[in-house]
């Protein structure tokens, strides 16, 4: 695994790369379904009350970041 690091004025970032050993196509697939992709990442949850869909993800802290769209 490879880690960097990275700021500006705003914010600090990491970015981390791993090597997964499955086709572009199943990488795909897990990362553009809500059901699969909460696999890889157990702090997402998403909902959808009428029509707003709501992603949060779990800061670990008790805090939530929110994201809302239609």
């Amino acid at each position: 695994m490879k880690t960097a690091y990275d700021k500006d004025n705003q914010a600090a970032y990491q970015r981390l790369e791993i090597e997964i050993n499955a086709s572009q196509d199943e990488i795909f697939y897990y990362l553009g379904t809500t059901e699969d992709i909460s696999q890889w990442f157990p702090q997402l949850s998403f909902s959808k009350n009428e029509n707003i869909h709501t992603l949060r993800f779990n800061l670990g802290d008790g805090t939530f970041s929110v994201l809302h769209g239609t």
